[in-house]
């Protein structure tokens, strides 16, 4: 039976690798000898602590000496603190003290395997799975007739399926649309949605200008700036945002594996966050739903006050509104939901399907 080294240092077989390598470790450089000694390598490592093939020619350097280097008192300090820290946590965030200690501890003596080791270990637990991956490959180089390595492979391979799981869900992975624009996510409760508005497509030339079903998405930018469309995202109109269909819960312009979202999907969106919502009527409900998906509310949607444009071809709002379109049609009008700088509620209307409003995509 392997014993790991979280809490109780090293193995059998990388301790003895240790107590062979054991004294002190400067050998003078030649003046033309920069970062091919220990101690010039290690004088680079502390101005760039994220390099790691600095850190792997570090524990090459180490590997070919006769006698290792001396662990520093503070690299044995900080090992001691990172295991403290690990008994202290709770939950991923707590980890992140760990972590904070373990890295001093490869920064002070970056050739020690047992360092990159608890690393590795502390880094899973916070949910930093590359970066866990990366410190026990490290720790494979450092040791690499120790004990357990296998069983350290292994673990690799356990990291590797939750990172891949990890980038497979809501509110950690970002999706991306049509023209290679990413945006992030937020669970909530059991729908996911994008966290920022869709950008997709080609700025028209004016509010005058209008889009067609010509095969090409077409979106207005807020005073004609692609800047405000950068960060604030298009504004379409429903056809175009729909993508010429009139199906609720159409994909639309989103991604694959999205859609506009339906007037009902809003009500339980709405209702969520605040269960005094009421999704029967026209108008504004709510006690603080409003409040909640606005930027910087709670629920994490962040909706923006974009503006919009309007119908006679000028753009109005900006930093009082925000308007966002479902797939539901009414007549010649559609469901939208829109929020006001100043209110606390959600508002449930119709508006005329030839306004220029922004459009959240929900997974399907």
């Amino acid at each position: 039976m392997q014993k790991h080294k979280l809490l109780f240092g090293c193995t059998a077989g990388v301790l003895g690798m240790f107590l062979l390598l054991s004294a002190a470790w400067a050998a003078k450089p030649s003046a033309d000898d920069s970062c091919k000694t220990l101690k010039a390598c290690l004088a680079e490592l502390q101005d760039a602590p994220g390099d790691r093939e600095l850190r792997e020619k570090i524990i090459k350097l180490a590997l070919k000496r006769k006698t290792a280097p001396a662990v520093p008192e503070e690299a044995e300090r900080r090992l001691a603190r990172g295991r403290a820290a690990v008994k202290a946590a709770e939950g991923k965030e707590g980890f992140q003290r760990a972590v904070q200690e373990f890295q001093k501890a490869t920064l002070a003596a970056p050739w020690l395997a047992e360092a990159y080791y608890n690393l590795g270990i502390v880094q899973d637990k916070a949910g930093d799975y590359t970066k866990a991956i990366q410190s026990l490959r490290l720790y494979l180089l450092a040791a690499p007739y120790a004990e357990d390595a296998r069983a350290v492979k292994s673990l690799i391979y356990e990291i590797e399926f939750r990172e891949e799981e990890a980038e497979k869900a809501c509110g950690t992975a970002t999706i991306t649309d049509a023209d290679g624009n990413t945006y992030k996510t937020v669970q909530i409760g059991e729908q996911c949605w994008m966290a920022e508005n869709l950008n997709v497509g080609t700025m028209l030339a004016s509010a005058r200008t209008t889009p067609s079903n010509n095969g090409t998405v077409q979106k207005w930018c807020y005073d004609n700036n692609s800047n405000i469309c950068a960060t604030e995202g298009g504004l379409y109109n429903w056809n175009e945002a729909m993508g010429y269909v009139t199906t609720e819960g159409a994909q639309g312009i989103c991604p694959s594996g999205w859609h506009i979202p339906t007037d009902a999907e809003w009500c339980t969106l709405t209702q969520y966050v605040d269960s005094s919502v009421d999704c029967g009527v026209s108008g504004g409900s709510g006690t603080d739903c409003g409040t909640k998906l606005k930027q910087d509310g709670s629920s994490g949607f962040g909706a923006l006050l974009a503006g919009f444009r309007n119908t006679d071809g000028s753009y109005v709002s900006r930093g009082a509104y925000a308007n966002l379109w479902s797939s539901s049609p009414s007549g010649g009008d559609a469901w939208l939901r829109y929020l006001y700088v100043s209110g606390a509620d959600v508002y449930r209307n119709t508006s005329d399907e030839a306004l220029g409003f922004s459009v959240r995509c929900l997974k399907d």
